[in-house]
C-alpha cells in the first residue's frame, strides 16, 4: 500500500512540476515588448537578475518537494528493515507471526501509523504549488525577456567574434576568450549539444566551412561527456551531410571564404583552417603598405586590424608623434591644461586626444542616455528612406540635445575649443551627442560617416530656411570607457586602429577640404570579445565651418583608392 501511494505522490508532483515549466514557458512566450535583448548591456543584467529569481523560486519548491520525497524514503527504509525477518521465515504466514508477535516491530508499526503516516498524509494533502504560482504572478517580468532571435542573434556573435579573432572553436568551448594580452580565461563553458546547436546555425546561413569545425567539436565532447547531452551517432548524422554538402560545392570549383581550400575527406577542417589563416597573415606580410589602392581587402584587413596586427610599415609609424596643444594662440580655454594630442595616421588626419572626459562627465552621459537607448538603425534604401534595424551595426544608442544635461553643452563647447570648429547643436552645427553600447560581439561593419556624398557627390543639405548645413564633415568620439577585450576602431584603407580608452576621444575629417567624400575614412567598430564598450559620438557638418575650415581651390575628380 505504502508503496502504491509512494508513486501516486511521485506522478502528482511531477505533474505539478511539469505545471510549473509549462506556465513558466508559457510566461516567457508572451507578447513583450522586447527588441533584441542580447545586444543590450543593462537588459542582458536585467535577464540575468530575473534568471536568478525564478531558479531561487524553483529551488524553494524543490526543496518542499525533496523534504516531503524523503519522508517518504526513511518510512519504506524502514520498512525494507522489518521485511528483513523473511530470511528466518519459512512462509509467509510465518514472516507475519514474527512481525506481529514481536513487541519492537509492533512499537515502531503502531509508530508508524500514528506518526510517519499522519506526517506524509500532511504533506501530501498541501498543495505547495499554489504558493510557487502566486510567486510567479507576482514577478514583473517586464521587457527583458529572450526570444528565439536573441538566441540566433547570441549564437551569430560567437560566429563573428570566431571569425574576426580567429578563434579556435576547441578553445572557445571551454570558456577561453580573447587574443593575446587581452586573452581572458572564463568559467564559462558549452556543451556537445550546444556546440551542435552552432552547427546547425552556420550550416542554415551557409557557413559550411563553420558548421564542420562545430559538428567536428560536438562530436569530440559527446565522446567526452559519456554521451551527456546527446550521442555521438546523432553528430555523425550531421557531421556526414554537412561534408558531402561542402565536399561537392568544393570539387566543383566553387571558392568562398564559407568553405575551405580542398574537400574535408582530403584534410581535415581544423587543419584546413589554420593554413587558411597563415596563408592571410602572409599575405598581409606581402603587401604591408601606409594605404589600400582597392577595396577587395576592406574586411581582411579589418579583422586583421581588430586583432591589433599592424599594417603599415615600421617607418611611417615611427613618424607619429604625441605633443600637448592649443588650439589657437588666442583661446585662453587650454592654457593652463594644454591638450594630450596624439597623431595615428597623417594622411587621413587621425588624432586620439586623452582625458578629454572625467570619471563624473561619463557617468552623466549614460545615466541621462539610458532612457533613450533602443536598438541601432540605419537609414533605408527605399524610396521613403526609413529607418529600419541594423544587421550591420548590433548596439544600443540613443541621441541627447545639450538641454537634457549641463554637461552634454559643457562637451559640445569642448569639442569646438579642440578642432577649432563650430559645434552648435542648436544652430545645426552639430548633430545631437550619439551614445552607443555594444556588448556580445557587439560591432559595426566598415562604413564611411558622410551620408549623402556617398550616393551624390553634388547632393546640397539645406534646412527649410535655406540655410546650408552639409554632410558631416568630421566625426569626434568619445570611450565612455576601457574594454575588456576587442572593441577597436579600425580604419582597413589607411591601415590604423585605436584601442578603447576611458575619458579618450578620437576625431577625423570625412570630407576632404574640396568638399569631396574621403573614401580612405572608411571605418568600423570591431566585435566585443569581452565586457562592454560605451562610445560618444558628435558628427560636425560641414555648411557651418566656412571660414574655419576653408575649401581648397581644387576639387578632386578621382577616388582616394584607385
Amino acid at each position: 500500500m505504502a508503496v502504491v501511494t509512494t508513486a501516486k505522490w511521485k506522478r502528482r508532483h511531477l505533474t505539478l512540476a511539469l505545471a510549473f515549466l509549462g506556465i513558466f514557458l508559457a510566461i516567457l512566450s508572451q507578447n513583450w515588448a522586447s527588441a533584441e535583448v542580447f545586444s543590450s548591456a543593462s537588459e542582458m543584467k536585467e535577464v540575468f537578475r530575473l534568471e536568478r529569481e525564478l531558479v531561487s523560486i524553483m529551488d524553494g519548491f524543490a526543496s518542499k518537494l525533496q523534504t516531503k520525497l524523503n519522508k517518504i524514503n526513511s518510512y519504506l527504509e524502514e520498512f525494507d528493515e522489518v521485511m528483513k525477518e523473511r530470511r528466518q521465515s519459512p512462509s509467509e504466514e510465518d514472516l507475519i507471526e514474527r512481525i506481529a508477535t514481536n513487541p519492537i516491530h509492533a512499537y515502531k508499526m503502531m509508530k508508524r501509523f500514528t506518526v510517519d503516516w499522519k506526517s506524509i498524509q500532511k504533506d501530501l494533502e498541501e498543495d505547495d504549488w499554489e504558493e510557487v504560482e502566486f510567486q510567479l504572478k507576482k514577478k514583473k517580468l517586464g521587457t527583458s525577456i529572450p526570444r528565439d532571435e536573441d538566441l540566433h542573434g547570441a549564437a551569430q556573435a560567437l560566429i563573428r567574434l570566431q571569425d574576426v579573432y580567429e578563434l579556435d572553436i576547441r578553445d572557445l568551448s571551454k570558456g577561453d576568450l580573447g587574443i593575446g594580452r587581452e586573452r581572458v580565461l572564463t568559467k564559462a563553458g558549452l556543451s556537445a549539444q550546444d556546440c551542435l546547436f552552432m552547427g546547425k546555425h552556420c550550416f542554415n546561413s551557409g557557413a559550411l566551412a563553420r558548421s564542420l569545425e562545430w559538428f567536428e567539436e560536438a562530436w569530440v565532447m559527446a565522446g567526452q561527456e559519456g554521451n551527456k547531452t546527446l550521442k555521438q551517432e546523432q553528430v555523425q548524422s550531421f557531421l556526414d551531410h554537412a561534408a558531402k554538402v561542402h565536399d561537392t560545392k568544393v570539387l566543383k570549383g566553387e571558392r568562398s571564404p564559407q568553405l575551405f581550400p580542398k574537400p574535408v575527406y582530403e584534410e581535415a577542417p581544423f587543419d584546413q583552417r589554420e593554413k587558411v589563416i597563415q596563408g592571410i597573415r602572409d599575405e598581409f606580410q606581402k603587401n604591408v603598405t601606409n594605404m589600400v589602392k582597392v577595396e577587395n581587402f576592406d574586411i581582411d584587413r579589418f579583422n586583421a586590424l581588430c586583432r591589433g596586427e599592424e599594417l603599415r610599415d615600421v617607418k611611417y609609424v615611427a613618424k607619429l608623434r604625441c605633443h600637448l596643444k592649443g588650439t589657437k594662440e588666442h583661446d585662453p580655454y587650454f592654457k593652463l591644461a594644454p591638450v594630450k594630442e596624439e597623431t595615428v595616421h597623417l594622411d587621413p588626419g587621425l588624432w586620439i586626444y586623452h582625458d578629454m572626459l572625467s570619471p563624473k562627465e561619463k557617468q552623466d552621459i549614460i545615466k541621462t542616455a539610458g532612457p533613450f537607448m533602443m536598438r541601432s538603425q540605419v537609414q533605408g534604401e527605399n524610396s521613403n528612406k526609413q529607418s529600419r534595424v541594423s544587421m550591420t551595426r548590433t548596439s544600443k544608442t540613443g541621441w541627447l540635445q545639450d538641454s537634457m544635461h549641463p554637461t552634454i553643452g559643457l562637451l559640445t563647447q569642448r569639442i569646438s575649443h579642440v578642432t577649432g570648429l563650430r559645434t552648435d547643436t542648436f544652430k545645426d552645427e552639430s548633430e545631437l551627442l550619439q551614445v552607443a553600447n555594444y556588448i556580445n560581439g557587439g560591432h559595426y561593419s566598415p562604413h564611411h560617416d558622410y551620408v549623402h556624398k556617398q550616393r551624390d557627390p553634388n547632393h546640397m543639405i539645406f534646412k527649410q530656411d535655406g540655410l546650408y548645413i552639409g554632410d558631416r564633415i568630421a566625426t569626434w568620439m568619445f570611450y565612455l570607457n576601457d574594454v575588456a577585450s576587442g572593441g577597436r576602431t579600425v580604419f582597413p584603407r589607411i591601415g590604423a586602429g585605436v584601442s578603447p580608452e576611458m575619458g579618450a576621444a578620437v576625431f577625423w575629417y570625412n570630407l576632404h577640404d574640396s568638399g569631396d567624400p574621403d573614401k580612405l575614412t572608411l571605418h568600423g567598430a570591431c566585435p566585443v570579445l569581452y565586457g562592454t564598450k560605451w562610445v560618444s559620438n558628435k558628427w560636425i557638418r560641414e555648411g557651418a565651418q566656412t571660414f574655419n575650415r576653408p575649401c581648397s581651390l581644387e576639387r578632386k575628380t578621382k577616388h582616394d583608392y584607385e
